[in-house]
């Protein structure tokens, strides 16, 4: 039954096993004897499921996917051979140790996303090992894409297209920012957004649909971003907010796409009537630079 109710964007074997065997790679060469993933977008990139799990993956041996809930699904989405049912994370040291013998000497760890608490917790689960962090190697892991993976994202950026179009056929004057940016997730929704970014930084927030028309796109504020918007509320001071869309008013949309895992962020500027004389030249501007630097973009190139 299970199967009948599943996505269909199963990962490869071959895939998982690519992955797998480049993470074994870096390991080797930074003196990590095993890794325990704990971040959700980590461990399914190596496993391919996103239930509620522990991925440990260990140089001599096969990884080991502990899944909390929901063992079914992570059974029918993970090509991984070795996928052990936990109630609890306390169990994993004891399943590794009876599996392997004797922990890692080393263990790498995302010391970029694991909050303190929970190091010192696995710290003293998994006793007597040194820790070392293994963002890097997950990270560099994931820089370089597959021809399977650049399939995937060429896919997300059809739906990023998709949504465009609707929004050039659907922007009008008189509309507020809040109220277009719920027609476009809507719409977005229906292509297959995911409905939400992930970000890795504990301090950043994932926000898929910036609208800002005319004054707001000059809003400077705290976004990682050299455009920011007023947002609706002094809490989540992001992205599109209360003003009325004016004609003529040029309207910067910053859509970030998520499907299958990936992203793709595009932003662009429309109007509702005319681009002002100076508004248009700016634009253009900003798409010269870009077909210049695509243009000169060649690898070898520093």
């Amino acid at each position: 039954m299970i199967d009948k109710l599943l996505p269909l964007d199963l990962t490869p074997e071959a895939e998982i096993s690519r992955r797998i065997q480049t993470l074994k790679e870096k390991m080797a060469q930074t003196g990590v004897d095993g890794v325990f993933l704990t971040h959700r977008p980590d461990y399914y990139y190596f496993s391919g499921s996103a239930q509620d799990a522990w991925l440990y993956v260990s140089l001599e041996y096969e990884p080991l996917l502990f899944v909390k809930r929901y063992l079914p699904r992570a059974v029918a989405e993970s090509p991984l051979t070795q996928i052990v049912p936990v109630h609890s994370v306390t169990e994993i040291p004891h399943i590794i140790k009876d599996s392997h013998g004797s922990f890692p000497k080393t263990m790498g760890i995302a010391f970029d996303l694991v909050p303190v608490r929970d190091f010192q917790f696995y710290q003293s689960l998994f006793y007597g090992c040194a820790w070392q962090d293994a963002t890097p190697l997950i990270v560099s892991c994931r820089a370089i894409k597959s021809e399977y993976e650049l399939g995937i994202m060429q896919e997300v950026a059809k739906i990023s297209s998709r949504v465009f179009d609707f929004i050039a056929q659907n922007l009008e004057p008189g509309i507020r920012e809040t109220d277009l940016a719920g027609r476009i997730e809507s719409f977005a929704r229906t292509q297959g957004h995911s409905g939400r970014l992930q970000m890795r930084h504990y301090r950043s927030i994932g926000f898929s649909f910036h609208i800002m028309g005319g004054e707001s796109g000059g809003q400077s504020g705290a976004l990682d971003s050299p455009v920011c918007g007023t947002g609706m509320y002094t809490a989540y001071p992001f992205g599109a907010g209360t003003r009325i869309i004016e004609k003529n008013d040029p309207v910067l949309i910053d859509l970030g796409t998520m499907a299958f895992g990936y992203h793709i962020d595009e932003s662009r500027m429309f109007v509702a009537g005319k681009m002002d004389s100076q508004a248009d030249a700016a634009s253009q501007a900003a798409m010269d630079i870009l077909y210049q630097v695509k243009t000169a973009m060649k690898p070898g190139v520093p």
